[in-house]
């Protein structure tokens, strides 16, 4: 009869167990940049869309067509930004009223992080007329949740109205803004 018997000593066990948690807690920080990346470019591309899809319906519909940032998706707003509002100003005041009507409204899901809007003028909007040329110039700044300048993003939109992504151009990692600057997270 054989009496041998398979399986792990405690020693085993033991010594398996520790790898598994040294390579957990190792990859751990890695894997948090990934996703705190992945989360700024997702919101980055949200804005773009949001951007041309304005632009677009300005452009078909051949009237002007405003987007904004919102805090509580009822007023403009260029800091704190939650959301994100595209509506025909009917009034002309470059606020959300009553009275006109929104085309889109999206919410951001942005627990701890940031979003600003810096557009000429000072002003929270942007508009775009029947041609899809922008009526002011601005960009939105995203800062991620832990303010690592290289989860920064930035999009930005011309007065033609055309749309785009900044990119690192001085390749350290950080999405420059219009001066040269590093986008600064930190507030």
């Amino acid at each position: 009869m054989d009496n041998r018997f398979s399986g792990l000593t405690l020693i085993e066990l033991v010594s398996a167990m520790s790898i598994v948690a040294i390579l957990a807690v190792s990859g751990t920080p890695i894997f948090m940049q990934l996703i705190a990346r992945h989360k700024a470019n997702s919101i980055s591309t949200a804005i773009y869309q949001q951007l041309q899809f304005a632009r677009n319906t300005a452009m078909n519909r051949g009237y002007k067509v405003t987007l904004c940032g919102s805090k509580d998706g009822k007023h403009c707003t260029n800091r704190s930004i939650l959301k994100i509002l595209v509506f025909k100003d009917e009034d002309n005041n470059h606020q959300l009223d009553k009275s006109d009507l929104v085309i889109q409204a999206i919410d951001l899901d942005l627990k701890g992080q940031q979003l600003k809007f810096k557009a000429a003028l000072n002003r929270n909007y942007i508009e775009f007329d029947g041609n899809g040329r922008a009526r002011q110039s601005g960009s939105f700044i995203y800062c991620s949740q832990t303010k690592e300048a290289g989860n920064s993003r930035r999009v930005v939109i011309s007065l033609s109205g055309r749309v785009y992504l900044a990119r690192d151009r001085d390749g350290d990692g950080v999405i420059e803004q219009a001066n040269g600057n590093p986008i600064a997270c930190a507030e």
